[in-house]
């Protein structure tokens, strides 16, 4: 089968369904990427841990599966893996994870559960015999108890934190380890008003950045197709967390389980699962579904989180087109030798301008007035998809990255960011520009990073 909608610079399975990045962590000279995963369908069921792992965020190897749900009592049982988080000790490889038990099979008992793993090669993972290190929530009036994110606040003690509802209410739980089995409830690190954010919050991520305490994570549960990430930056004291902001951490809506990390570096790395909640997923028709966002540097301009593509990104791209020799008298690039992986910058912005990717059939157009940012994808002169954000400041950069089925868009270095997922049904030939910023445009091929087999 051709897979044409795959990307080439975006990790993605290489079948089956993927959803929220779990376990990410630099061990042993590696990057790892742990991943919701059913390696058995295009769509959500019973899920796994998928595996791959880097030297660059870019070039991953795919290695087996590093987690599988228990034995099935039935063909309906949609027990299962669901996310965690993973931390170095003693040389090994932690995961945290959720344990899920299909209601419908097991209605005698909580349907989530705490649970450990550990590997000393980074590939063989070993579920701990005493599993459930948490065995139910605080209280029966917690739900959806999910997601643990831990990490190490000094050389014997760790935190972890945990999505939940209670009473309709989105909660993050804070808990305290010495050991990473035995763990003790401390209180509901923060709560969010469930008329903007709904009765669940789910993929916590708590960390510190720039001297101050960041929380990211996934609400919204309320209304199908608009969960999306947000952000909070605060201080934390007296084992709370008290928010000064809480935004968006994407304008759009395909980006949702956002997992950081630090690597040896000491860089806040972001990696976030780019799907389409609520429109057709045509790579279905090829056998897979989801892909990772790139990979993220994270830091703190002016109280407001700042994302950047890692360093490493620029490796990947190739040489510059020849804006000279392509510009047609209609202000219009031949692109069609770009295979739809492009990075395109322009600056010195003026008020209003309009971007036009272009097939035979579909039309990709990002559109910007004096206030705001328009995106609209048109399949056979029919509108697939339209979206459009509210600009705060003015706009003086912008930064296009397209990898076949996803466009990445950065405002003003990275103050804010749109995600999303297109489906072209083939590459785009044309790009036209109106007014075209001679002087101050940029296009550049980007450089596949085929996933690989073991």
């Amino acid at each position: 089968m051709a897979y044409f909608l795959k990307p080439q610079y975006h990790f993605s399975p290489m079948i089956g369904w993927l959803n929220d990045p779990n376990g990410l962590i630099e061990f042993k000279e590696q990057y790892h990427l742990f991943y919701q995963f059913n390696p058995n369908s295009p769509n959500w069921g019973k899920m796994h841990w998928g595996h791959a792992v880097s030297k660059d965020l870019f070039h991953w190897m795919h290695l087996p599966v590093a987690l599988y749900p228990e034995k099935s009592l039935s063909e309906k049982d949609y027990s299962g893996i669901f996310s965690g988080s993973a931390i170095e000790k003693d040389e090994q490889l932690v995961l945290m994870y959720t344990q899920y038990f299909d209601p419908d099979i097991f209605n005698n008992r909580f349907k989530e559960e705490q649970c450990i793993a550990f590997s000393k090669d980074g590939v063989n993972f070993e579920k701990h015999k005493g599993n459930p290190v948490i065995a139910k929530p605080p209280n029966q009036l917690f739900h959806d108890y999910r997601d643990p994110k831990i990490f190490k606040v000094s050389s014997n003690e760790y935190y972890c934190v945990i999505g939940a509802g209670e009473n309709g209410i989105g909660k993050v739980l804070l808990y305290t380890s010495k050991d990473l089995y035995n763990w003790h409830f401390e209180n509901v690190l923060c709560e969010f008003n469930p008329d903007c954010f709904g009765p669940v919050i789910e993929c916590p991520d708590f960390f510190q950045l720039n001297g101050k305490w960041v929380i990211l994570f996934s609400a919204g549960f309320t209304e199908k197709g608009k969960r999306k990430n947000y952000y909070a930056i605060g201080d934390f004291i007296g084992n709370k967390f008290l928010p000064d902001c809480i935004e968006s951490l994407d304008l759009a809506n395909d980006l949702y389980a956002t997992q950081t990390f630090q690597d040896k570096n000491n860089r806040r790395i972001a990696i976030g699962w780019l799907h389409t909640p609520d429109r057709n997923n045509y790579s279905v028709d090829e056998g897979w579904a989801g892909i990772m966002s790139i990979p993220k540097e994270l830091s703190i301009k002016d109280n407001r989180l700042i994302q950047q593509p890692v360093k490493e990104f620029q490796k990947l791209i190739m040489e510059k087109t020849d804006n000279d020799k392509t510009l047609s008298s209609d202000r219009t690039l031949d692109i069609s030798s770009l295979q739809n992986l492009i990075y395109l910058s322009i600056q010195n912005l003026s008020e209003g301008f309009q971007i036009v990717f272009v097939n035979k059939k579909d039309e990709l157009i990002l559109d910007k007035s004096m206030d705001s940012f328009e995106i609209t994808e048109l399949r056979n002169g029919t509108i697939e998809f339209k979206d459009a954000y509210k600009l705060e400041n003015t706009l003086d950069k912008l930064d296009v990255y397209m990898d076949k089925t996803s466009i990445e868009i950065f405002f003003n270095n990275g103050e804010k960011v749109a995600s999303f997922r297109t489906y072209p049904r083939d590459n785009y030939k044309k790009l036209i520009v109106n007014p075209f910023p001679k002087k101050s445009f940029s296009i550049f091929q980007v450089q596949p990073a085929f996933n690989c087999l073991l």
